[in-house]
């Protein structure tokens, strides 16, 4: 569990921070299971920080998809 520091948001990358820490691997772990709930084929969406993405501009976040697994729960 975190401390209330690591809890307080503040600016921006301290939202980056807790979204990545906190809700972001339960976001994920539920597109897990959707896409196999409702069969949704190979595709795996993933949400992840925006430097994943390339651009014109620096994005906040990425929603990611993909056909490929490299095994449970890895992406």
């Amino acid at each position: 569990m975190a401390s209330g520091f690591g809890r307080q948001v503040r600016d921006e990358q301290s939202m980056d921070y807790f979204l990545a820490k906190y809700m972001w691997p339960q976001v994920n772990a539920a597109l897990v299971q959707a896409t196999s709930m409702f069969d949704w084929g190979d595709e795996l969406f993933y949400l992840g920080l925006g430097n994943w993405c390339h651009g014109t501009g620096p994005p906040d976040y990425v929603g990611l998809v993909t056909n490929h697994r490299m095994g449970p729960g890895k992406f």
